[in-house]
């Protein structure tokens, strides 16, 4: 009777004692089984792993997944066209700076990072596709948005910095 075929009609815990017994014949010892079995399964694991690597990255590709972007701005006076200028954190994982929010004649846009080439400017950093062309210009904007409403508001409450209070006992000049 073949090997595989006897352990088939063993139980599990006889199998296992079989095929030590078969192994340690051949000359395999014991030892050596025991670690071709955890190597197997280390394989079959890693396998696994990939594949839902591979099927995260299929949804993150297809727009299932959502994109998260993190944007801090710093607002600029209103000379000249530029209102502000962000670093967008995209996924937590790649950041980009000097992304500006421009004042143009159909109102604000967002303008990449870029470099002049001759008589053009070509952007460092681009979507690639319209749709997350949009995501990014309205996250951008809503966060520039919030922004201004908060010096704002800031600017109505009339809002000035604390000053710093003398420990008791020690005159205000003498911490100078």
């Amino acid at each position: 009777m073949a090997r595989s075929e006897r352990q088939k009609n063993l139980p599990a815990s006889e199998e296992v004692g079989a095929e030590k017994k078969e192994n340690t014949a051949e000359g395999i010892s014991a030892a050596d089984v025991a670690v071709e079995k955890m190597i197997a399964e280390n394989r079959e694991k890693a396998e696994v792993k990939r594949d839902e690597k591979r099927e995260g990255a299929t949804e993150s590709r297809s727009g299932i997944a959502p994109k998260k972007y993190d944007v801090r701005v710093g607002l600029f006076p209103s000379e000249g066209p530029v209102r502000g200028v962000c670093t967008v954190t995209i996924g937590g994982e790649f950041a980009v700076k000097n992304v500006k929010v421009v004042e143009g004649s159909k109102g604000l846009f967002v303008s990449m990072p870029s470099y002049k080439s001759g008589d053009e400017y070509r952007d460092l950093f681009f979507p690639v596709t319209k749709e997350a062309r949009a995501e990014l210009q309205e996250a951008v904007l809503n966060e520039y948005e919030r922004q201004v409403q908060i010096h704002k508001y800031d600017a109505h409450q009339g809002s000035q910095p604390m000053q710093a209070e003398a420990p008791q006992g020690v005159p205000m000049n003498a911490m100078a």
